[in-house]
């Protein structure tokens, strides 16, 4: 039985390395005869799949680039032996992120993040900042930006997405045009009543965040500047 369960965790052709790992474990208690023959097969198995995923890995394929991260993370929990090929194919995962990256690149930078520890590669620390921040970034965005604590939230991930140098992604443009909107009609609302000073310089530091425009943000400051002057005087 043992063996037999050796042969079918075989023909999942890694698909399934718990029940591989599971099923080699109980034929070597077993001490099924035909282990050692099992155990090269396996072998080949990733070797195959190790040449397959490093031959069709491609430019910024978001396809390739998890395809051999799950190759390389195979390799590694079915303690495949042949340390050069592992570390080649890590090295060609690791070269794929290099250089620069844009808008455009960020699935395969979220796929090649995502299975870096797959691949147990070394990810450069700006791919790491970009992915927490488009995280933060679709976080905030499911809450929308209509209540103050979403609003709040909204900004907080838009100024992590800018310490991040995070690119004009689809994810920044759209909490910026939400909290550009939100901040702006806070702006005009507290405007319109009689704010103090300090509200009204609380919701131009929030509109200045959310990139509000030019004009409505001169016009606040010089709102403020009038009242925190005619504070002073009647103080």
């Amino acid at each position: 039985i043992a063996g037999q369960e050796v042969a079918a965790a075989l023909a999942t052709n890694l698909a399934d390395i718990g029940r591989i790992l599971t099923a080699f474990q109980l034929a070597n208690r077993a001490g099924v005869a035909t282990v050692g023959a099992s155990r090269t097969a396996l072998d080949e198995q990733i070797q195959a799949s190790l040449a397959s995923a490093t031959a069709g890995v491609g430019t910024r394929s978001v396809s390739g680039i998890r395809a051999l991260g799950l190759a390389l993370h195979a390799a590694r929990k079915l303690q495949y032996t042949t340390e050069e090929e592992v570390a080649s194919a890590r090295r060609l995962y690791e070269s794929h992120m290099e250089g620069d990256f844009g808008a455009a690149d960020m699935p395969f930078v979220e796929a090649a993040v995502a299975h870096g520890d797959y691949a147990r590669a070394h990810v450069p620390d700006q791919l790491l900042a970009w992915d927490v921040a488009t995280k933060k970034l679709r976080e905030a965005l499911a809450d929308g930006a209509g209540s103050d604590a979403a609003h709040a939230m909204l900004l907080s991930a838009i100024a992590a997405a800018d310490a991040a140098g995070l690119p004009a992604t689809s994810e920044l443009t759209q909490a910026e045009a939400l909290a550009q909107a939100k901040a702006t009609a806070d702006l005009n609302s507290i405007m319109e009543g009689s704010p103090t000073a300090i509200a009204l310089l609380t919701a131009i530091e929030q509109a200045e965040v959310a990139k509000a425009p030019a004009a409505a943000l001169a016009t606040a400051r010089t709102q403020a500047a009038a009242i925190a002057k005619a504070e002073l005087a009647t103080a």
